[in-house]
């Protein structure tokens, strides 16, 4: 329960400093996950007080993961993985895997592609390992390994 306890306590921290560099000092969103890693344990309770009482106690990290311990909460719907919907379908990007926030290059490719939380896509063709995407940022290529870890909320 302790190990539990300390462990959440630092992915809410991670999560928290996220959020910081995103929204007050405007890092670019594919390489928060990194620097996150080096504050995270440098973020006493006192800091994480002030951190959410700054950032409003938001729900969510700019990837669309929960930030544990926050009083407000997402919408529960239901996710699907973006890379098994089927040409033509419409969904709002919610949440990006933990596994490809540590691949620096995917995330890159996902902003380019504009496949963040609270975006819309549609699903265009798939051809070999490669799902085509189109976005307010356009249309992409999008490796079906990447396409698997980017959950969506499909919409009418």
């Amino acid at each position: 329960d302790e190990g539990r306890g300390y462990a959440t306590a630092i992915m809410r921290r991670h999560r928290l400093a996220e959020r910081l560099l995103v929204d007050v000092l405007h890092v670019p969103w594919h390489q928060v996950h990194e620097e996150a890693g080096r504050l995270e344990h440098a973020i006493s309770a006192n800091l994480e007080a002030h951190l959410v009482q700054l950032l409003g106690d938001p729900a969510t990290c700019p990837h669309g993961n929960p930030i544990p311990g926050s009083r407000n909460s997402t919408p529960e719907v239901a996710l699907e993985p973006l890379g098994t919907l089927l040409a033509g379908a419409t969904a709002e990007v919610r949440r990006i895997s933990e596994e490809i926030e540590a691949d620096g290059e995917s995330m890159l490719l996902l902003e380019e592609a504009g496949l963040i939380p609270g975006q819309r896509v549609v699903i265009g063709n798939r051809e070999r390992d490669r799902l085509s995407v189109r976005t307010a940022a356009g249309t992409s290529a999008v490796p079906a390994a990447v396409a698997s870890k980017v959950y969506v909320a499909v919409t009418a």
